[in-house]
Parts: C-alpha cells; structure tokens; sequence
C-alpha cells in the first residue's frame, strides 16, 4: 500500500487522466487496493470513472451497460468504506477485476466483519426510507451479484449486451 497522502486532481486534468490522478497510487493492473481513510465520494466516483474508461477502451459503447456497471461498482465501494473498514483503523478495500469486450467482473472485499445480506429488507417496502436500496439496484442491473458468507465481499458480474 502506498503512503502517499490522498491528492485532488489538477482541473487541466479530464477523462481517465482525472479519475486516475486520483487513484493512481492504489491501482496496481486488475488489482486494486485502496485505504479506507480515503475520502468515499470522491474514491468511490473516481474508480468508477477509471472503470468506464476501461470498459470503454475495451468496446463497451452501450450506456445503459457502462451506467449499469459504474453505479454498482460504485455502490459496493462506497459501502465497503463506509461500512465495511473497521472504524478505527486504517484497513484495505481489495478489488479484483476482470474487464473483457464481453464479460465484466470484480470482487470487493473489506477487511471488516460484513453484514447479513441474506436478511436485507426490499426496499420498496418502505418508499419513504432513503437508505437501504443499493444491494436491490445492484441485483436489478447486474446478470450476478454474490456476496460472501460473512458479508464481507462482493462480487459483481455483467455481460455486455
């Protein structure tokens, strides 16, 4: 893991080059790590960025398709930030993935206890409850998504249309 503190962009930076100049000392090829103390939106929207840019470098042209990937892996990260990191400690976010012009995968997994994804509630029993609904999104957007025993990693599945 890289010491190196967490650094906002130049605004001259655009596409790739932002979201990577973000999180460039955290990615390593397919295999990310990334420090739970960073920032959640910023972390969580710049990888997603990186990942439509590859999916992009890899064919992937049809929107719904990137949008699809992007908000659920975005999704996941966030959570695992937010929620999975044990709080009072610096841990790593593990994320392994797999980009082909066919198939998306990637495996998230923090280092906390996880949490019951078997028991989550359908959010659409309680519309006016603003949190809770991302696990529901992910299943509706994704062709998989499993989650460990514990809770603690995700793994999320798409082929490309």
């Amino acid at each position: 893991m890289s010491n190196k503190p967490f650094e906002e962009p130049g605004e001259e930076d655009t596409g790739l080059a932002k979201y990577e100049a973000l999180i460039s000392q955290y990615l390593q090829g397919d295999r990310w790590e990334i420090p739970s103390t960073l920032p959640v939106d910023e972390i969580s929207i710049a990888a997603a960025g990186v990942v439509e840019e590859r999916l992009k470098q890899h064919g992937w042209s049809a929107e719904a398709d990137i949008d699809a990937v992007t908000l659920s892996f975005r999704e996941v990260l966030a959570n695992a930030l937010r929620h999975g990191a044990p709080k009072d400690t610096e841990s790593l976010i593990a994320i392994d993935m797999h980009i082909t012009p066919e198939e998306f995968h990637a495996t998230i997994t923090d280092e906390g206890a996880g949490f019951d994804w078997q028991n989550i509630p359908d959010p659409r029993e309680n519309p006016s409850k603003t949190t809770g609904r991302g696990v529901f999104f992910m299943r509706n957007l994704m062709d998989s998504v499993t989650f460990s025993e514990s809770g603690n990693s995700v793994t999320l599945s798409k082929k490309r249309s």
